[in-house]
């Protein structure tokens, strides 16, 4: 499917795509074709392990064990009630 972009002069920068068949309703709104948005930039690539620290190792990165998500503490989640009876009670 073919598509163009369109703004809106009321809108600012906001550009929007729409297939080609649609192009006409869009004009006929005020929307105006026009150029494709610049892509946006591409991320930083990671640091690899060549760039840590030497003083600092895996095991010892925010004073925190490795596996911080588990915990031997019981999970602190609230628990239902029976608010209801039971017949059999």
């Amino acid at each position: 499917m073919e598509t163009v972009w369109i703004a809106h002069p009321n809108l600012g920068d906001r550009k929007v795509e729409v297939p080609v068949s649609a192009l006409p309703h869009h004009q006929r709104a005020g929307w105006e074709e026009t150029d494709a948005p610049p892509p946006p930039p591409l991320p930083e690539p990671d640091p690899g392990p060549d760039d840590d620290p030497p003083d600092k190792t895996a095991d010892q990165t925010d004073g925190a064990p490795a596996d911080a998500g588990a915990s031997s503490l019981p999970d602190e989640s609230p628990r239902r009630r029976r608010t209801t009876t039971r017949g059999d009670e």
